[in-house]
């Protein structure tokens, strides 16, 4: 028998590998085309990297970092084949919603299914908020949070991965990612890890889009706004100044080369998903309704500064739960007082410390917080308990960490200036921590609290075992007395209500947004999630000057009274529709809001404590 030469036999493989695609390396593969959408679908191929269990799991993110609710994103996968390097196709099994099972694996060479939007999706499951999800709406936008996209091989996450993306001629991917290759038609990225995919949104349209430079960081700002598409520069604008804030806070440099804001508008009454904006490391992938922007630049620069501050955490500070975080099965951790209420604190103090809000508006924000945390929330619950279990048992709680997580952060900077002198605040000891830690090294989630108290001391590990730990509500007037602010707290009356509905400043109407925000008369009218309202007793809603014109109804109101709103509602097939409620009015019990107002006649030690606490800003 001839024996091939090593060199011809290694030749011949390479040519069979290729005449099949790519040949395999150690290297995820993967490849979409934004050229060739189909029912809202896109074609997904993956090369593989080499396997050698004799079948592998193939995994879709159950659930992504930032969410903290389950998604199952394999519920928009179809299609699903495996082949071997010859195109042979491979037994495959799809054992639950977001997990396919191979078979003969080491064979395996290629991947293929389809994708489906999540904007548009009619499937059972758990809602897909627009800044987690996706979206493919052909020669227009493609909106992409890649967890809806690309999924990974059990045991196989720590790998590198490749994507390439074929896109139109005239369109421009934006993302923090710097590509490995550029051109007209495509780009390429290389990333470490699945986490760092996973972790990297895109957004792909033509282009509008401005950068920013602050310190060391370039900041890009990218959107796809369809009434104007001359929006970014004007956004951009607005947060330079914050952005340049935010870096005097944090003591003057960012820990950031480079980010990116990625902002997707869609026209009002096409109301579909869930908006909002969702933070990752080095970006933050946004979904909100247009309007005028003169209106919503506060709005925006408010999100905005939430977003860019978890630069910090859980980016450079956070627990092995973060930094080995499971997609599938995941261990949730009890710090979400650090990652989202520290971070939504200091959204709001960069902002006074840098002169962009006047202290009234921010006593406002933080009067708001403590109404919203005591009346929509559990105030006496442990924040530690409600984090580790917030996807599940405590998800209807979660929301809170944009409020009372926030008031933590508020009162516990105060106790740290109280017990440094005014020398030292909580973005001091954020930097102490990450100083320890880093993006690199995880803190083990049950040792934080004992780490602190070697920097702070006891005083300070017992607030957070009475008030983050424990299930003692927060006596907020005796921390804000400390620099010179009165807190009274609310008292109850009976009132007319239209129900206690929300109010969406992006679209500029009243909302509902949870079913469990109505009051006792919302309920009796009937009122839906997702209802926008239009009417009160046959009287259109004014866009602006919403607060004068429901006084004025409430003084028209008369108990036993029938009262009409007039509502635009989805049907199950997702029609809008008109649809009038009528109830009998009657009070409902409400509360007098708490107020916080600077005191009047503050002493020295307040007015000093004060000052350190409002300009206070890291050690560079």
């Amino acid at each position: 028998m001839r024996k091939k030469s090593p060199l011809l036999f290694t030749l011949l493989l390479s040519v069979g590998l290729l005449a099949n695609g790519l040949a395999q390396s150690n290297i995820y593969r993967y490849s979409v085309d934004l050229r060739n959408v189909e029912d809202d679908k896109l074609q997904i191929e993956l090369i593989t990297p080499p396997i050698k269990a004799s079948s592998i799991k193939f995994f879709m993110p159950k659930i992504i970092p930032g969410t903290y609710m389950f998604s199952d994103f394999g519920r928009f996968v179809s299609e699903f084949k495996a082949f071997d390097a010859s195109g042979n196709a491979l037994t495959v099994s799809h054992p639950d919603g977001n997990t396919w099972e191979i078979a003969d694996a080491k064979k395996l060479h290629k991947i293929t299914y389809r994708v489906m939007d999540t904007f548009d999706a009619d499937v059972d499951g758990p809602t897909v908020f627009g800044m987690s999800g996706t979206n493919f709406e052909a020669k227009e936008n493609f909106v992409l949070d890649v967890s809806g996209l690309f999924g990974y091989f059990e045991g196989m996450k720590e790998q590198p991965f490749e994507v390439k993306i074929s896109k139109p001629e005239d369109f421009y991917g934006s993302t923090a990612l710097i590509a490995k290759s550029a051109d007209k038609t495509t780009d390429t990225y290389q990333l470490e890890n699945y986490g760092r995919l996973i972790d990297s949104p895109m957004l792909y349209c033509q282009p509008d889009t401005a950068t920013v430079q602050v310190g060391n960081t370039q900041v890009l700002v990218s959107v796809y706004y369809e009434s104007d598409r001359n929006v970014a520069p004007k956004i951009a604008a607005a947060f330079s100044k914050l952005l340049a804030a935010q870096a005097q806070f944090l003591g003057g440099t960012l820990p950031v080369n480079k980010y990116a804001f990625l902002m997707h508008f869609q026209k009002p009454g096409e109301f579909r998903v869930g908006q909002g904006a969702l933070e990752h490391s080095y970006s933050s992938l946004y979904h909100l309704t247009e309007g005028p922007l003169d209106q919503m630049m506060p709005f925006l620069v408010d999100i905005a500064a939430h977003e860019f501050f978890h630069i910090l955490t859980p980016l450079n500070l956070h627990s092995e739960e973060i930094r080995y975080f499971d997609f599938n099965e995941p261990k949730l951790s009890q710090h979400l007082w650090l990652y989202e209420g520290v971070t939504e604190y200091f959204a709001h103090q960069a902002q006074i410390t840098g002169d962009i809000m006047p202290m009234d508006r921010y006593l406002s924000n933080m009067n708001q917080k403590i109404v919203a945390s005591q009346t929509y929330y559990t105030d006496n619950l442990s924040f530690t308990e409600m984090s580790k279990q917030c996807a599940d048992k405590y998800a209807e709680e979660y929301a809170n960490v944009y409020q009372k997580g926030a008031l933590i952060g508020l009162c516990l900077d105060i106790k740290l200036r109280q017990l440094s002198n005014g020398k030292e605040g909580l973005v001091d000891l954020i930097s102490d921590l990450t100083r320890k830690y880093g993006k690199d090294k995880p803190f083990k989630d049950d040792k934080l609290f004992k780490d602190i108290r070697k920097m702070r001391g006891k005083e300070i590990e017992a607030f957070f075992q009475t008030y983050v730990e424990g299930d003692t509500p927060i006596p907020y007037g005796e921390f804000l007395s400390l620099v010179g602010i009165d807190y009274k707290g609310p008292e109850e009356f009976m009132d007319f209500s239209v129900g206690n509905l929300s109010y969406d400043p992006a679209s500029g109407s009243m909302m509902v947004f949870n079913e469990n925000d109505l009051d006792a008369f919302g309920k009796a009218m009937g009122f839906k999630r997702g209802d926008r309202i239009l009417k009160f007793n046959g009287k259109a809603i004014p866009k602006q000057g919403i607060g004068a014109f429901i006084n004025q109804l409430k003084a028209e109101m008369k108990e036993g009274e029938e009262f009409e709103s007039t509502v635009v509602r989805r049907d199950d097939s997702g029609a809008e529709k008109e649809v009038t409620l009528r109830a009998k009015l009657f009070k409902v019990a409400k509360k007098t809001q708490p107020q916080l107002v600077l005191t009047e006649n503050p002493t020295v030690a307040q007015l000093a404590l004060r000052e350190a606490w409002v300009k206070g800003s890291a050690r560079p």
